[in-house]
């Protein structure tokens, strides 16, 4: 967890500086490098959010359509899988009619006449 930045009006002072220093210019170097410091570690705390909102509408816009033309497919396959389930009962169906033992002893008997044997 990091810690949270100090405010700017309620941050502790961190020494005093002599006149001496006042006299050398080291105050304002130490002062601009301080500022610096807490002006990173504010940025560090708080990341600033993405400006680019529209990334994720299209990034959505995208899907939607993707999941649109993936559901036509798979209706489209139900639709080819029914129509072949619906022509094989039908063959299944045609065959069981033909191997009826009735059925099966009309066709062989007008084999043998036809044929002759």
């Amino acid at each position: 967890m990091r810690p949270r930045p100090i405010p700017r009006d309620r941050e502790p002072q961190t020494s005093k500086r002599s006149s001496q220093d006042r006299a050398t210019g080291r105050t304002a170097s130490l002062s601009r490098l301080l500022d610096r410091v807490i002006q990173q570690r504010r940025q560090a705390a708080d990341p600033p959010t993405p400006p680019e909102k529209s990334v994720p509408d299209d990034r959505l816009t995208a899907l939607e359509d993707r999941v649109a033309q993936l559901e036509r497919l798979i209706e489209g396959l139900q639709d080819s899988v029914h129509r072949v389930t619906v022509r094989h009962q039908r063959e299944m169906e045609a065959l069981n009619q033909k191997t009826e033992p009735a059925q099966m002893a009309r066709a062989l008997g007008r084999h043998s006449r036809e044929k002759g044997l």
